[in-house]
């Protein structure tokens, strides 16, 4: 079974706070292709791996964690439509009261555990 790979969908907003998105996308999607299942989703941000829920890889569980970065200037509204569109892609995932950005989870080279780094 090959991993899923996620990736905001390119879209207006998206192409304008990041330019040249939408032809990232289209060549890096392309070559993941080759070896994982990828799927697009409809966000409003590309950086998916500080908002989209994280796994327990002994039970498959998977947990909302809580997005509201302190580095970011996000308003309220950008900050409400990150969590509906990860309730409605992941209705599964439960919500947890822990505060992770993607980029503090740190990965043991073993792949056996996870850190939770404060910046």
């Amino acid at each position: 079974m090959s991993e899923i790979i996620y990736l905001a969908k390119p879209n207006k907003d998206i192409e304008t706070t990041y330019a040249g998105y939408t032809k990232f996308y289209e060549v890096f999607s392309a070559q993941l292709q080759h070896f994982h299942e990828v799927r697009p989703l409809d966000l409003p941000d590309i950086w998916v791996r500080d908002f989209l829920p994280v796994q327990n890889v002994k039970t498959g569980q998977l947990y909302q964690t809580f997005f509201d970065p302190r580095y970011a200037n996000y308003t309220p509204k950008f900050t409400a439509q990150i969590r509906q569109a990860v309730k409605y892609y992941f209705p599964q995932a439960k919500p947890c009261n822990v505060r992770i950005d993607g980029g503090n989870i740190v990965i043991s080279p073993d792949k056996k555990s996870a850190f939770c780094m404060e910046k």
